[in-house]
């Protein structure tokens, strides 16, 4: 039984930006301030190098559903958009995700990578998972004056709502049970309810 995927998007509603020999952010607060219409804000030189701003806690409230992908985003620009690199990349519990160069964005659209498989990513992925997971992102490689704009970091999830059971203190979805219905074995996605003289599919 196939069930539809949804997502969530989740803010970056506290971090920090990590002090480093590089050039420090204008407001970096705004980058994980759960607000995408403030930004933090830094004007690149030749050779250049930000700090890399880390993104602690989001504001995820979700905690069911099968996770079947998990990305790390930022929506952000260049003024003059001409060229810039942003890096970033996961953290998870287990250890740090490989950095990975992105481009600067056009908002409103937010740039995504999907951390799902990455280096040290859990497998399978739980909701505590995603409630651990932060990202750092630094501008790197700039060859020209310009100023860079950060509104924002995300998370954004995407999951299966699944029918669970639980048996024998063990979580199983329908489609891992079978129930005996005259001497014949069935999924338990393959059978009706009936419920206030409607018939349901568990599907």
């Amino acid at each position: 039984m196939a069930f539809p995927e949804e997502t969530v998007v989740c803010k970056y509603n506290s971090g920090q930006e990590i002090v480093s020999g590089c050039h420090a952010w204008a407001n970096p607060g705004n980058s994980y301030d759960a607000n995408d219409a403030t930004a933090a804000t830094i004007l690149t030189t030749t050779n250049f190098c930000s700090r890399t701003i880390q993104g602690n806690t989001h504001d995820n409230t979700r905690s069911v559903g099968r996770i079947t992908k998990v990305e790390i985003g930022f929506l952000g620009s260049v003024s003059p958009n001409v060229w810039g690199t942003y890096k970033v990349r996961p953290k998870f519990t287990g250890g740090d995700g490989t950095w990975v160069d992105k481009g600067a964005g056009d908002p409103p659209n937010i740039v995504w990578e999907d951390v799902t498989t990455d280096a040290n990513a859990p497998s399978p992925w739980n909701w505590t998972h995603v409630d651990n997971l932060d990202m750092e992102i630094v501008m790197t490689d700039n060859s020209i004056v310009q100023t860079l704009q950060l509104n924002l970091i995300y998370v954004r999830v995407t999951y299966t709502m699944e029918i669970y059971i639980n048996i024998g203190d063990s979580w199983k979805t329908v489609t891992e049970i079978q129930v005996n219905i005259g001497d014949v074995w069935k999924d338990v996605d393959d059978i009706d309810i009936n419920i206030g003289d409607v018939w349901k599919d568990t599907e």
